[in-house]
């Protein structure tokens, strides 16, 4: 498991059907690995932030829809045994369980409200489907929305971040939304206040896994037709944040982003932009560089850079410094 590239089964197969293109790799914020656990002098490592090696970035207890809980209790791949047998502990304990899925308990949820600083540090809040022994995620294959689409870097910077936001939202209305078909589908007709599990009390994992069993041969079509409009208006977003992504285009005017100065030395400086979390080491002359683009022509920048400090910065480095908020596109 090393980047964390392809989405959870089944919406790889709708993704499929709603980009242009495969979805985009992320090779810095890698599992096995984790940057945030092992800060770096250069490149994209951190010198003030960093997470616990026992958590990394998986302190957060995901809402499991039901269909994914069926997923998860009717694959037999052994690597899943761990997260197969936390799920089993939480039927038959009857935390959080319900047709809907598997949610948070309150008091989970309450401490992680109440930690402001304790994400990929605090050991209390580690996620309970976390494979201690590997480091690796107990139900991967089966993983949300939000855990599939959540980095601490990109490696198109802002650009990245909003395209994984994007898709995060996308994912998670349709989750969302496909729950409660399925929950609806099996328990019909029982209105409020009846049993919400209807005939199937005591059968929670038999529900789950007719949940999975209904939701696997939908295609994207019938996501939209099941989930309705506000899905359709979030695929058109991630649409249009996936080509974004693919852009390589330098804009025609641009100014100066907010960032702050990390670190610095004789030759390289880190900046920090858009998130806490991902800085990104430049040459020291870009700190220079960056105010002599004023919200005019891109090119004319360039070539004050070229003439009045000797160096040149290419379209490249120039995009980099675009991706990551540096510098940012003029207002019209």
């Amino acid at each position: 498991m090393g980047e964390r590239l392809t989405p959870p089964v089944p919406s790889s197969a709708w993704l499929g059907s709603v980009l242009p293109g495969p979805v985009p790799r992320e090779t810095t914020a890698t599992c096995d690995r984790c940057v945030m656990c092992e800060p770096r002098s250069t490149g994209r490592g951190v010198a003030d932030l960093s997470f616990d090696s026992r958590v990394k970035c998986c302190t957060y207890h995901p809402e499991l829809p039901n269909f994914l809980v069926g997923r998860i209790l009717s694959d037999p791949d052994p690597e899943l045994a761990r997260g197969r047998e936390a799920v089993e502990s939480k039927l038959r304990a009857e935390v959080g369980v319900g047709p809907l899925g598997i949610h948070p308990p309150p008091e989970y949820l309450e401490l992680f409200h109440q930690s402001a600083d304790g994400f990929g540090r605090k050991i209390e809040l580690r996620c309970p489907y976390y494979v201690v022994e590997s480091g690796r995620c107990g139900i991967w294959r089966h993983r949300t929305g939000v855990c599939s689409t959540w980095f601490c870097k990109h490696d198109r910077g802002a650009v990245g971040a909003r395209f994984w936001a994007a898709l995060g939202s996308l994912l998670l209305e349709v989750e969302r939304r496909v729950a409660h078909w399925c929950a609806a589908e099996l328990v019909a007709g029982m209105p409020p206040p009846a049993d919400p599990w209807g005939p199937w009390r005591g059968r929670a994992a038999e529900f789950y896994r007719e949940c999975a069993r209904r939701v696997e041969p939908l295609g994207w079509d019938d996501i939209v037709r099941i989930c309705g409009p506000s899905v359709e208006d979030l695929a058109r977003a991630a649409v249009e944040a996936f080509r974004q992504m693919e852009s390589r285009e330098v804009p025609d005017a641009l100014g100066r982003g907010s960032f702050e100065v990390v670190a610095r030395g004789p030759d390289r400086v880190r900046l920090r932009s858009y998130n806490p979390f991902d800085p990104i080491d430049l040459p020291a002359w870009v700190l220079e560089a960056v105010d002599r683009f004023d919200g005019g022509p891109s090119g004319d920048a360039l070539a004050r850079i070229a003439r009045e400090m000797g160096v040149w910065m290419p379209s490249t480095l120039a995009r980099t410094l675009c991706d990551f908020e540096i510098l940012v596109p003029a207002q019209e």
